[in-house]
């Protein structure tokens, strides 16, 4: 008759057990819901006081006929939280691919690359984000068209949406 008395502590212990694990499992599932929400709030106000979001003029040395130049180019990005993703499309009709990341001190850093696959061209960039959300700063990579490494200054200005430009009327001199 020892079986009913085994079968019972075995029951105490495993319903122990799985209370336990059911306890365990609540706690990692609040923990890990508290520091998403963390994570959130943060990527938030990151994004608040550092909006990228929009459409930009760029310009970054390039080499062309062994002479630095600047190239100017339209660049769109987009913005969650600290990633930033974007595309900058060059005179050439290549465009390069952004992936960056937004760092509290107001910087951005991350990597380009060609969107072509057949283009090897590829690099990394750091930038200051400005009060008015200019960017400036460095890029540094592979310039597949003259095949070497290279570095240079990198900048964005960013393109104001949302207004006309029109000619000055007789009627507009009072407000100028």
């Amino acid at each position: 008759m020892e079986y009913p008395v085994a079968i019972s502590n075995m029951n105490a212990i495993l319903g122990i057990t799985v209370e336990n694990l059911i306890i365990g499992l609540l706690g990692g599932f609040t923990v890990s819901l508290f520091f998403l929400i963390v994570t959130l709030i943060k990527n938030k106000i990151l994004e608040r006081r550092y909006p990228i979001k929009g459409t930009y003029l760029t310009t970054f040395e390039d080499l062309e006929n062994e002479e630095t130049v600047s190239t100017h180019a339209l660049a769109v990005l987009t913005q969650r939280g600290k990633k930033i993703k974007g595309k900058t499309f060059l005179t050439d009709n290549r465009t390069w691919v952004i992936d960056g990341k937004l760092t509290a001190g107001g910087n951005l850093h991350g990597v380009y690359s060609a969107e072509d696959p057949m283009d090897q061209g590829v690099g990394t960039f750091f930038l200051k984000i400005t009060p008015n959300k200019g960017m400036f700063g460095l890029w540094s990579g592979f310039d597949s068209v003259n095949s070497i490494v290279n570095s240079g200054k990198y900048s964005f200005i960013p393109i104001l949406e949302g207004y006309t430009v029109s000619d000055t009327k007789k009627e507009h001199i009072t407000q100028i």
